[in-house]
């Protein structure tokens, strides 16, 4: 049991709470021209998935050279995307940075995707040291050619690094086994008069059995009665 419990403090102590910031969410900042897709807010020009299989229904559409910012305090951060179809004739080519340093670059399948890809992910770092952290993703145009990469940003993911604290667990109320005095409101007359008066008849009983017999052997044996014929002159 206690190995248990070991084992789940270890468990709620190496991961933290894992933070969804829907692309809508107020921690972005947007740069450069973006459109802001929602159901009630299609945009005719613009690649259009889905709403029901986005994150939260909704996302951020560029085809320009923009980017968008994401503040964050964790210790690993995901980003996700949706992959524009072939109908769309847009392929994806993002570039990123974490804390104002370069931090790679994503190129997706080209000319596109065969279909919608949701829930696309296009970055992933881990293991960041605990603290604040700025994270960019930009969409990045080759040869001054917009057409060839669409960014529509749907959420990202960080784990803030907080450390749960194990539930507490009660120990086990022990119930001591009762004692010799747990029946001290018994009389213990009550439990020996009935022993020694169960005794006392026993024995009567034994010397009555005795006595018995032996008057029984030494009295004279007795001589059935036989009545006599009745004679007649």
């Amino acid at each position: 049991m206690y190995g248990l419990i070991l084992f789940s403090v270890f468990l709620t102590s190496t991961y933290g709470t894992r933070i969804f910031v829907d692309d809508a969410n107020s921690s972005w900042t947007y740069i450069g021209a973006w459109n802001v897709i929602t159901p009630a807010t299609p945009c005719a020009m613009c690649t259009m998935a889905d709403p029901s299989k986005a994150f939260n229904h909704t996302w951020h559409d560029t085809s320009g050279l923009s980017s968008a910012q994401l503040a964050f305090t964790g210790v690993s951060i995901e980003v996700y995307t949706i992959c524009p179809d072939v109908e769309s004739g847009y392929g994806t080519n993002f570039t990123f940075t974490l804390d104002d340093i370069g931090d790679g670059t994503f190129r997706g399948p080209q000319p596109s995707c065969a279909r919608f890809v949701y829930n696309y992910l296009v970055y992933a770092r881990t293991n960041l040291t605990l603290g604040p952290h700025l994270f960019e993703i930009s969409n990045t145009p080759q040869g001054g050619l917009d057409t060839i990469t669409n960014l529509l940003l749907d959420y990202a993911v960080y784990d803030d690094g907080s450390v749960v604290a194990p539930p507490v667990v009660a120990p086990p109320v022990v119930t001591p086994p009762p004692t010799s005095n747990s029946h001290s409101s018994l009389p213990i007359v009550a439990v020996i008069v009935p022993a020694i008066v169960a005794g006392l008849l026993l024995l009567a009983n034994i010397s009555r059995f005795i006595w018995y017999r032996t008057h029984k052997k030494k009295s004279p044996p007795i001589t059935p009665y036989q009545q006599q014929p009745l004679l007649t002159g």
